[in-house]
């Protein structure tokens, strides 16, 4: 019955942003607890049928009997008008410290206010962050849905953030992928817009774009690969990477090393080429002993393949239960924010989130030795996060806790 009403709380905080398809609220919901979409023979004729979806279609239902929300369409829900979850954002011009540990604070903010301020001059060597993406439905956490619009916004953030960063310094932008042109099935543009307005305003270098693979990333886009199967199934987001002077940037490979397998350590062990060839028209020489040398580790593809979600934000969002709120419906999974934090940057650097959410880049520069600074607009999303570093020496300040009400 608990997991019953963490589904009902999840999907009404769902719902809250206004009317949604079932994909949408399919995907969202698994992402923000953590649920894998398990496929099973269901009924007398075994027809293989998601577990999760059926689970989640009982959870509407009983939403719906209890008044909760009510169908707008076939396969899109709203809320009623009653049960209307409400976000808390702090106005524009103030700010709080909501907690801090001995290396970072997390601060109840918009982003501008903090890093833009006169008073910070301190040198910035990564910033990551995942903002709000264009989606073209409206959110209850303040998206923007104009594309061109949207460009602005991200650049209207990051300027006093590019300004304070370290010579060699790096942003990672996780955005996503699946913006379509409004009626079509063509992929909006705005993310190559958005690489060229950033390279153009700020002087930044585009040092890649890095296909982050979710494996696990609920069959999106419905209308047009479920429906009208003109598309394919959506299965990565991007992570753009930027850096202000690509000759001096301070990521490191060595940083990110993976094992070897066994059999690429006995490949190694071996010897390796045996032999000297030249292969087509010589564009490929092996020389003999080639990649032979006793190395730590393998260099990692530029392909980042992680789950969307993971043990740190079910944690974040059963924490949210206990606290009676809506739990972040997005979070950046622990695994990918630590590859970067470790990849691209280094012990004692400085890293920045200017739309922190839950604090995900926060946790991750907390448990890799780096300092940091986050901030979020809205209280719910920052309170719901301190249960992320309740195992640290962490200061919780009581009147951010108090001042729900009073944003």
């Amino acid at each position: 019955m608990k997991q019953l009403s963490l589904l009902e709380d999840a999907i009404l905080s769902i719902y809250n942003a206004g009317v949604t398809d079932n994909a949408t609220m399919y995907e969202r919901v698994s992402s923000a607890l953590d649920l894998t979409n398990e496929i099973k023979p269901i009924g007398e004729d075994l027809i293989p049928r998601s577990v999760l979806h059926r689970k989640l279609r009982w959870a509407q239902q009983n939403l719906k009997a209890k008044g909760h929300i009510k169908r707008v369409s076939r396969g899109q829900w709203e809320l009623t008008s009653h049960k209307k979850i409400e976000l808390h954002s702090i106005s524009a011009a103030k700010h709080m410290v909501a907690m801090s540990t001995s290396l970072g604070v997390a601060i109840w903010s918009k982003s501008n206010n903090i890093f833009g301020s006169s008073q910070f001059n301190e040198p910035i060597h990564l910033a990551l962050t995942s903002p709000p993406y264009p989606l073209k439905q409206a959110r209850a956490y303040g998206n923007v849905t104009d594309t061109m619009k949207y460009i602005d916004f991200i650049c209207e953030a990051l300027e006093p953030i590019v300004k304070n960063l370290y010579t060699g310094g790096n942003i990672a932008l996780n955005i996503g992928n699946d913006i379509f042109e409004t009626g079509t099935p063509a992929r909006s543009t705005y993310v190559e817009r958005l690489v060229i307005a950033l390279v153009d305003r700020f002087g930044l270098s585009l040092m890649d774009r890095m296909p982050w693979h979710c494996p696990n990333k609920i069959p999106t886009p419905i209308a047009w690969a479920s429906k009208k199967r003109t598309q394919l199934n959506s299965g990565y987001e991007h992570i753009l990477w930027f850096c202000n002077d690509p000759n001096k940037c301070i990521s490191s490979n060595n940083r990110v090393l993976k094992p070897h397998s066994p059999s690429h350590q006995k490949f190694i062990d071996s010897g390796v080429h045996k032999t000297a060839s030249v292969n087509g028209d010589g564009a490929y020489v092996k020389k003999l002993g080639a990649w032979s040398n006793q190395t730590a580790g393998t260099i990692p593809k530029n392909v980042l393949t992680y789950h969307n979600t993971c043990a740190h934000g079910r944690t974040v969002s059963n924490y949210a239960k206990q606290l009676g709120l809506a739990p972040h419906s997005a979070k950046m999974p622990y695994d990918l924010a630590d590859f970067l934090v470790r990849f691209l940057s280094r012990e004692g650097d400085l890293i920045v989130d200017p739309f922190g959410g839950t604090f995900t880049s926060g946790e991750a520069a907390e448990r890799n030795s780096r300092r940091w600074i986050c901030t979020d607009m809205i209280w719910e999303y920052v309170r719901q996060s301190f249960i992320r570093f309740s195992d640290s020496d962490t200061f919780f300040n009581s009147a951010f806790v108090n001042a729900r009400f009073a944003a």
